[in-house]
Parts: C-alpha cells; structure tokens; sequence
C-alpha cells in the first residue's frame, strides 16, 4: 500500500471511528437518558398509582368511618332512652340518613334483640350472634367481616358500638351496609379507566370486588396470586413488583385493617415509559441516521480533501525532483484546502523566483571564485617571485658582507703592512742617513787618505766599510720594495673587493627593485582578491535577503 493510499485511508479511518464513536456516545446517552427517564416515569407512575390506591383507601375509611359514626350516635341515643322505651324500633331510624346503610339492630344483656327493618328477634339468642360477642369482647366500636343478616337476609358488614350502663357494657348497636355499596365503592377504582379494585379482610380473604366472588382468598385469584406475598407482608402502603401482566399496589384501612388492593394493567401503568421508549428508539434511529449521513458527507469532504492533498503532494515531489516548471494547481474552493492549494502556489512561485536568484548568485559566485582563483594564483606567483628575489637578495648580502669581512680583514692587513713600511721606511731613512753620513764619513776619510798618500789598507777598509753601508741600504731598499709590493697587493684585493661589493650592492638593488615591483603586482592582486570577496559577500547578501522570507 503506497503512502498516498495510507494517508487516504487513514483520514478515511479517522472518520469512520468517529462516526462509529458518535454512534456509540449517541446509542450510550439514548440508552442512559432512557434509562433515567424510564425510573422517573416508572416512579412517577407507580407514585401515582400509590396515590390512586391511598387516596381510594382514604376515602374507603372516610366512608366508613361515617357508617360508624352512625353506629356511634345510635348507641349514644340508645344510652339515654329509657329502658322501656329501648324496644321500640322506630327510635333506631333517628341517625339514619344514608342509603347505603340497610338496617340498624339493637341487643342488649337484658335479652333484647330488634332491628329497624325486623321487629324483634325473639327466638334469637343475641349472644349467638358474632358480632355482638366480638364488641362485648372489645367494647369498642368495630366493624365485622361479611356475614349473612338475619333482618337483611342478605351478605352484609356492620359498623358497631357498644352501650354502657353504669360503666359496664350493657348493649350495643349494629349499623349493616350492604355488600353492594362495598362493590360500588371497591368498583369505582379505576387508574386510566381500567385496573380492578379488591377488598379483603385482614387474613386475605376478600371481602367485595367488582367480579371475583366474595370469601376467596388472595391465592385463589389468579390476578392477585403471585403477589399474596407483598401484599400480606405489607405496611400501611405498598407496591407490588411486576408479575404477569399486572402491577400492584395496596393499603390498608386503618379503622378495619382490611386491605384495599388495586390491580392495573403493566401497559396502562407504564404508558408513558413505552411512549418515552418509542421517542428513544426514534430518536436513536434519527441520530444513527444523522450520524450515516454526517459520515457519507465526511466521506465526500475527505475524498475532496484526499484529492487536494494528493496534488500538492505530487507537486511536491516533482519539486523534490527538481521541476519548477509548472503551472499553478486549480483552486477548487473558498475554504482551508482552497487557502491550502493558494498558499502552496505562492510557495512555488517563492522557491522558483528564490531558486533563479540562486542560480544567478551561483554563477556569480562561480565567476567570482574563479576571478579570485586566478588573483590567487598571481598573487601566488609574486609571493614565488618575491621569495625568490628576497633569497637572491639574502645571498647577495651574505657574499656582500663576506666580501666586506675579507676586505676589513685586507685592509686590516694592508693597514699593519704600511704600518710595517712607515716603520721601515723611517728605518730606512735612518739607515740611509746613517749610511749618507759614513759614507760622508768614510769619503772624507778617503779623500783625506788620498791626499795625504794614506794606508792603503785603511782606504781599502773605508772603501769595505762604504760597500758594507751601500749593500745594507740595498738590502733596506729590497725590503721596502717588497713591502710596497704587498701593500700593493692587498690595495688590488680591497679594490677588487670593493668592486664585488659595488656589483652585489647593484644586483641586490635591482632585486630589491623587483622585489618592490613583484610586491606591487600582490598588492594589486590582494586588491582584486578583496574586490571579489565583497561582490562574493554582496551575493551571499542578497541571498540572506531571499532567505530571509523562509522560516526553517
């Protein structure tokens, strides 16, 4: 896979794993939003049906209690009457004003037993009759389960009070209600119109219902049954778990302590959760839907961008390559990738103006290396030149300065040789004085001999002695003229010394004059050096200032 399929695929790919992740945020916020609303409206629901059921309750004990009220002020009533006047059953219709109470009884200790509806029970033992026996136990007011009425002839409940007669139960009332005003009450339950009310004692036997049949217990209703469990080991209020198709709420009635249950379908109580279900799972559908669509147009966008990426990078690749001559890639939008493709065409236009620059300051660099290597090499000719010269001129005044030893030495020489002759020459001066005058002396001597006719011997002696003075002043002469000789010699050797002096003297000062004159060739070659060292530096200059537009 070559590198411009990966970066496709990868743009690609990050696309895809973030619309997979904007699915899965989108279906995880469905899903907990669902969830929260669902326990709200779940708890709003069965806090509703709570409410239903206890306020069922609270109604159910508010119209019982007003059935025991009666019961009550019966009883009061019957306290204060007289004994004699006990009997009579119209006095039991005095509190009677509600319809749904059917009959009122009254018994006492004293063996009487009537009723409103039914004069009197005179074969009836009042003491075989539950209820009288429960509120004589009691003594207090009560209400009865069902039971079958002697003056109704009929299932009914009673409210009852007892009467007291010196502090002591003496008697009391029985108010009967009709089962039918309990199924009317238990039947007008309803949550949403629909559900079913129960009533049942406080064993779990029912007591009215708008269907089932009276005496079942909670087990044998197959609405109720797996629910016997919560609803008998319930408080005052409860709510029983979903089972089946029902939920279950109940309470109890605190004056009787039977249970009002009420059953109501899951589907009407958890309405509002399956609506709120339905605008989850549409919602979730629109969002994945939203989200299909976002990535079919992020997939177009990156194929745009893939595209557009993919130029500038062939682009750039020829321009790796060396190809500057191109044209401008085609702007296809106003946006980032359209900035993007303007900016790299400014960018190729730059580097190709910034490479021509560099072409020229190249070659003006080339012509000026080559123009500074042949001052170089001049300027290296005459540094050889000058070395040259300078080692001639080195060698000259080494000869020149032994020349001008060897003639101090010669002079030297011929300065103690004359030294010697003067001191000769005035020896000899002496000596030919001294000669002159013993020649005087010796020619006077023989003059004197010769006139006087002297010894012969004596003037062959003078003769002898003028010989001997003569050949010393011949001797002094050959002496001094071989040191004039001498001296002669060692003034040709100081002339002749001077004369190579004189020549090494001119040699070195014509080499010292091409020194000068090879010494100004490198100077003109230092300055040709340096005026192509600052056309070198003014290049360089130049290409600071083309550079200096690019940020490396």
């Amino acid at each position: 896979m070559s590198e411009k399929e990966v970066s496709a695929v990868g743009i690609r790919g990050r696309l895809l794993s973030f619309s997979i992740i904007a699915a899965v945020t989108i279906l995880l916020i469905a899903a907990l939003g669902y969830y929260k609303a669902s326990v709200v409206v779940k708890e709003s629901a069965e806090e509703k049906l709570l409410a239903k059921v206890g306020k069922a309750s609270a109604g159910f004990e508010t119209w019982l209690l007003q059935k025991q009220r009666i019961a009550i002020d019966t009883a009061h009533f019957m306290e204060d009457l007289d004994d004699n006047l006990k009997g009579d059953r119209r006095f039991l219709n005095v509190y009677r004003g509600d319809e749904a109470v059917l009959n009122i009884a009254y018994a006492d200790e004293s063996g009487k037993f009537t009723s409103y509806v039914r004069k009197d029970f005179q074969n009836v033992d009042v003491h075989t009759r539950d209820w009288y026996m429960t509120l004589m136990k009691e003594k207090r007011p009560l209400f009865t389960n069902p039971y079958d009425s002697l003056s109704i002839g009929n299932v009914v409940i009673s409210a009852t009070a007892p009467i007291f007669k010196n502090g002591k139960f003496y008697g009391g009332v029985c108010v009967n209600i009709g089962i039918g005003s309990l199924l009317a009450q238990v039947g007008a339950m309803n949550y949403e119109g629909s559900g079913e009310g129960f009533l049942f004692d406080g064993s779990g036997h029912l007591i009215a219902t708008f269907a089932a049949t009276a005496g079942k217990s909670i087990s044998e209703i197959a609405t109720l049954a797996p629910h016997e469990k919560d609803i008998m080991a319930g408080g005052s209020i409860g709510l029983s778990s979903v089972r089946g198709d029902n939920v279950v709420s109940y309470a109890r009635v605190p004056s009787t302590g039977w249970i009002l249950v009420f059953a109501a379908p899951e589907q009407t109580v958890y309405f509002p959760l399956s609506k709120i279900r339905t605008t989850y799972i549409v919602l979730t559908l629109l969002g994945l839907i939203a989200i299909i669509a976002m990535f079919k147009l992020c997939t177009i966008f990156a194929h745009d961008i893939v595209t557009s990426i993919r130029a500038v990078e062939k682009r750039a690749v020829e321009i790796a390559g060396g190809n500057l001559a191109f044209r401008d890639l085609p702007i296809k939008s106003n946006d980032e990738i359209g900035e993007l493709t303007r900016s790299f065409n400014t960018m190729q236009h730059d580097l190709k103006n910034l490479v021509g620059t560099t072409k020229e300051a190249a070659n003006g660099v080339l012509s000026s290396s080559k123009n500074l290597l042949k001052y170089v090499e001049m300027n290296a000719e005459s540094t050889r030149e000058v070395a040259r010269l300078a080692s001639l001129v080195s060698e000259g005044m080494t000869r020149q300065l032994e020349d001008v030893m060897n003639t101090a030495s010669h002079v030297d020489a011929a300065f103690s040789d004359m030294d010697e002759l003067g001191k000769k020459a005035e020896q000899l001066e002496e000596n030919i004085n001294a000669a002159s005058t013993n020649a005087s002396f010796i020619l006077e001597d023989i003059k004197a001999i010769s006139v006087n006719a002297g010894n012969e011997k004596a003037l062959a002696k003078c003769f002898d002695s003028l010989f001997e003075t003569f050949k010393a002043l011949s001797n002094d002469a050959k002496e001094l003229t071989s040191i004039v000789r001498a001296v002669e010699e060692k003034t040709g050797y100081i002339i002749d010394n001077v004369n190579s002096m004189d020549m090494v003297s001119r040699q070195t000062a014509e080499s010292a004059e091409t020194i000068e004159t090879a010494t100004e060739a490198q100077e003109a070659a230092v300055l040709d050096i340096v005026a192509s060292a600052e056309a070198m530096d003014n290049l360089a200059k130049s290409l600071e200032e083309s550079a200096e537009r690019f940020k490396l």
